[in-house]
Formats: structure tokens, C-alpha cells, sequence
């Protein structure tokens, strides 16, 4: 995959769905490396959602035979199975997982876990207090490891690629931007110091989106763009995902969820305000033979709940869902919706939720924001809602969904098979392997020291 630019593609340009590339060194057996992954997210249990992309991504290095090391935070509050006792842990072999202590949990929960850190710190900005302790705890634990380390890689920008860059001190250092780390980012003093920062300790950025590729690259200062494109790659994380399902098959999914006929819109995520869920409600009401199933956890859980019945909506909550409810639930929908919102000037990057839909031939109803329209193509796999004012925003989103309520079966059977050829490089199966491909330096890269003569004093 070609490095991406500082400089936006031009309009309508798209890049190419993602493929299998070979095995990093040309094949070379990789036994024996070690690989240390830094993470504010990471699945407590089997089946958590929280941080599931950065498991994927340490399986990766473990299916190419790294031995991996995990710094994440722990929980305060570990959940407990029925009749007592912790939640297992997650079980992936090779990959070693130390959890970092945050703090005691406040009233208003954890920093990291629940609904992610952007929209806990909005409901109760004290909870920032746990950073510190856990920044403090990170850098310590990562400097006194990472010189037995290959690889340094932290998932976002902030706190965990900051801290990975300074702990490796001179060995091959990477991190990947998600969004919000981003968000943050640009809104810190000092912003551009730390960018630069990154991008010189850092051999590689990799983004898992162009459009927060390019976001990054207004931050840096002219003379920095050059490495920027040097350095800096576009790819998303991957998913795990069912086959595409036949259409016995997705009635036999709906049977057994208790599902009724007719088109059914599916939403997987965290139920908080940028996902824009209210406005999908409001849009859905009045939509014969349309059932919506809000799948997934959060602080609007039950404010959602009041509107659907407010709205007269046939609208399932079933929760988090993960394993076999998660793959029949795919199996059994005919659209993704995902109305993500602009809020603040955050958007989200690129949902794992959108690839899983895909994946499973599953076509995508989405905002036009962050970096789902690199990966929806309207009337391919799906559509796209342009992000505007609430009213007009709410109208587009009806649009839509009176077209996926009424469109023929043979359109889309046709958007299913879209969706199925689009989405068949997002799985792990096939972006592992060009994951580990593009973070382990090559030999020369790795003896060249991070920023190069040319950056200093830019």
C-alpha cells in the first residue's frame, strides 16, 4: 500500500479495498521477536467489546509468531460471572497481558472503559484525575520493558504513543491514530510540539483512516510534511465476521432471535450521543415493516428506550452483544445504520462496526463523516447521509431508511454482494498479516535513528 500524503486526494478518489500482502522480510520467519503493545482499551473478558481491534492486532503479531507484551489499564471494578468469581480473562495465546492500575472508580465510573474516554470525561470531567496515576504507572512499566523489546506499538496518539515514544528511546517505536486520541490532540496547547514529537521518535504513523491522516498532517509545520509521507500509512484495523448469509439463512437467523419479516436495520455500538441515535429514532417513526435492533451498551441506554416507545417504534435493545447472537444478528439484517454525528468537531474514525457489516455482506446506511465514506460507496454497498443540521439531518437519515424499507429485493440482493466484495479485506485473515507487514521496520530503517538529520530544528 502506497504511504499516504499530507496532501488530501483529490474528490472522488478512493482507495482500493485492503488485500493480503506477504509476511513481513519477505517471508522470514519472525519467531523469537518481542513485541510490546501499549493500549488505554483492552477486552477484560471473553467477548468484552472494549478495545477488541487491539486484541486483533496483538493476535496478529502472535499469529506471525512475536511474543506480546499488553500494558492496559485494569479495572477498578472487574465484572464478576454469574454465582461469583471474576470474568476470565481472555484467552490468545502468546500475548501476555499486564493490567495497569488506574485508581479507585468515582461515581461517574472509569477513564477508560464503559462508554470510552471522550464521552466519560464529558459526563463527569473528575474522572480525568485517573490519568496521571495511570500515565505515571504506563511510562514506568514501558520503560523498564521496552529495551527488551523489537517493536514498541501503541494504540492512539494520546496517552499511550507519547509515552511508547519516549520509553523506546531509539528502538522501533509505532502508533496507530483511532479518532478521539486525534480530537484531543488538536485541542492540547502546544499541539504541534507533540505532533512533530510523535512523527520524529515515531518510524511509523498509521492511520486508520486518510481523513484523520490528513487532520494530522495540518498540525505538523511545513518542514515536517515530507516525513510525514514518509512515515505515515493509511489502514484499518480488522474484524472478525460471519460469512455472508444466504437468504435461508437470514430467516432462519430471524427465527431463531425471534425477529420479525420485513427489512430490519441493525446497529451495533456504543449507545452515546456522537453515534446520533436520536436522530435515527425520529427518523424511523412512521416506517411500515421497518424493525430496528440497537445492539450494544451505554448511558443513553435508557433514554433510547423512552423514545422508541414514545415514537411508536418497533425497536429491540438486546445489549451488548458478542460470539454467535452477534454473528446471527449480522446473518439476519439487511442494513448496518450507523448516523454518526459531528459533535464538538469530533467525529469517529472508521467503526469497526461498518467492517463487520460488510465483512458479513451486510450493506452500510451511514453519516458521511470521519472515515466511513472511504469505505461506503453508495449504491455498491450502501448510502450515504450527508451530516447537516439536526431538521434536514434527520430527513436524509428518513430518506434513507423509507429506501432501504422499500427497495426491491433483487437492489438489495445486489448491495449485499457489494458490501460482500468490499468487505472481504477487512478481516483479520487478510489485514493481519499487512498490519504486521507495515509496523515491523525493515533491518536498515531500524538502525536509522527516529526524525533523521534532516528534521532537526524544524
Amino acid at each position: 500500500m502506497s504511504r499516504a500524503r499530507a496532501t488530501p486526494p483529490r474528490a472522488g478518489h478512493r482507495s482500493p479495498s485492503p488485500t493480503p500482502a506477504p509476511p513481513p522480510d519477505g517471508g522470514r520467519d519472525a519467531s523469537g521477536r518481542r513485541l510490546l503493545l501499549l493500549t488505554t482499551s483492552y477486552p477484560r473478558w471473553p467477548g468484552d467489546p472494549a478495545g477488541s481491534f487491539v486484541a486483533g492486532s496483538a493476535q496478529a503479531f502472535a499469529s506471525a509468531g512475536w511474543t506480546v507484551r499488553v500494558l492496559a489499564p485494569a479495572d477498578p471494578e472487574p465484572p464478576r460471572r454469574a454465582g461469583g468469581g471474576p470474568a476470565p480473562a481472555p484467552d490468545l495465546p502468546q500475548v501476555d497481558v499486564t493490567r495497569i492500575p488506574v485508581g479507585r472508580r468515582r461515581r461517574g465510573g472509569h477513564l477508560f472503559y464503559g462508554a470510552g474516554a471522550p464521552e466519560n470525561l464529558l459526563r463527569d470531567p473528575r474522572l480525568l484525575l485517573q490519568a496521571p496515576g495511570f500515565c505515571a504507572g504506563l511510562g514506568a512499566r514501558a520503560w523498564r520493558l521496552a529495551p527488551h523489546a523489537d517493536l514498541v506499538l501503541a494504540h492512539w496518539l494520546l496517552p499511550c504513543g507519547l509515552v511508547g515514544a519516549y520509553a523506546s528511546r531509539g528502538r522501533p517505536c509505532a502508533a496507530i491514530c483511532h479518532s478521539g486520541d486525534l480530537w484531543l490532540l488538536e485541542r492540547l496547547p502546544g499541539r504541534q510540539v507533540l505532533a512533530g514529537q510523535l512523527l520524529r521518535r515515531c518510524h511509523r504513523l498509521l492511520f486508520v483512516s486518510g481523513q484523520l491522516c490528513e487532520r494530522f498532517a495540518a498540525l505538523l509545520p511545513r518542514p515536517l510534511w515530507r516525513l510525514h509521507e514518509e512515515r505515515s500509512v493509511v489502514l484499518p484495523m480488522g474484524v472478525h465476521a460471519p460469512a455472508p448469509a444466504s437468504a435461508a439463512q437470514r430467516q432462519a437467523a430471524r427465527r431463531d432471535l425471534g425477529l420479525p419479516d420485513g427489512r430490519l436495520g441493525l446497529f451495533l455500538g456504543r449507545l452515546v450521543p456522537i453515534k446520533g441515535l436520536t436522530d435515527l429514532l425520529h427518523a424511523a417513526q412512521g416506517i411500515p415493516s421497518l424493525t430496528l435492533v440497537l445492539a450494544g451498551g451505554g448511558p443513553l441506554e435508557d433514554e433510547l428506550r423512552g423514545q422508541a416507545r414514545a415514537l411508536g417504534l418497533d425497536c429491540r435493545f438486546p445489549g451488548w452483544v458478542a460470539g454467535p447472537t452477534k454473528e446471527r444478528l449480522l446473518q439476519a439484517a439487511d442494513a448496518l445504520l450507523l448516523p454518526s454525528l459531528i459533535l464538538g468537531g469530533r467525529t469517529e474514525g472508521l467503526p469497526v462496526a461498518a467492517m463487520e457489516a460488510l465483512a458479513a455482506g451486510v450493506p452500510v446506511l451511514a453519516s458521511a463523516t470521519g472515515g466511513l465514506p472511504e469505505a461506503v460507496w453508495p449504491g455498491v454497498n450502501g448510502l450515504l447521509v450527508l451530516p447537516e443540521e439536526p431538521s434536514r439531518r434527520r430527513q436524509g437519515w428518513r430518506a434513507a431508511l423509507q429506501q432501504l424499507a422499500a427497495a426491491p429485493a433483487a437492489e438489495w440482493d445486489r448491495q449485499r454482494a457489494g458490501a460482500a466484495r468490499s468487505g472481504q479485506g477487512y478481516r483479520w485473515e487478510a489485514l493481519g498479516p499487512r498490519l504486521v507487514a507495515e509496523l515491523v521496520p525493515d533491518d536498515r530503517a531500524a538502525r536509522r535513528p527516529p526524525g533523521g538529520d534532516r528534521t532537526r530544528g524544524a
